[in-house]
């Protein structure tokens, strides 16, 4: 099981930010949400689709998160999450949703 945000555009395309895998999600994303106190971001326990402002708290959120990144790896992956949620515009998408 992973995790994605998954978009849709007003075309009915839908496509696939890959966030992380369950496991690491559980073990490294999640705690470090809590221990930041990013409400947006815990949110992410449950599947749910986005509103426009909670996107725009979200990339916030990510942004602040990012010096607390520890990994090569992880700091990669960190900085094309916020790219791609910085790379969303709301008004072009149906839905978008996490899950």
């Amino acid at each position: 099981m992973s995790y994605s945000i998954i978009t849709e555009t007003k075309k009915g395309n839908i496509d696939e930010i890959p966030i992380s895998t369950h496991k690491l999600f559980h073990e490294y994303w999640l705690p470090l949400f809590e221990k930041h106190k990013l409400e947006n971001l815990c949110n992410w326990k449950f599947p749910h689709e986005f509103e426009k402002e909670e996107l725009m708290e979200i990339v916030k959120e990510w942004e602040k998160l990012m010096p607390y990144i520890k990994g090569n790896w992880e700091i990669e992956r960190a900085g094309f999450i916020l790219n791609c949620l910085k790379s969303i515009n709301f008004e072009d998408y149906n839905s978008i949703s996490f899950g």
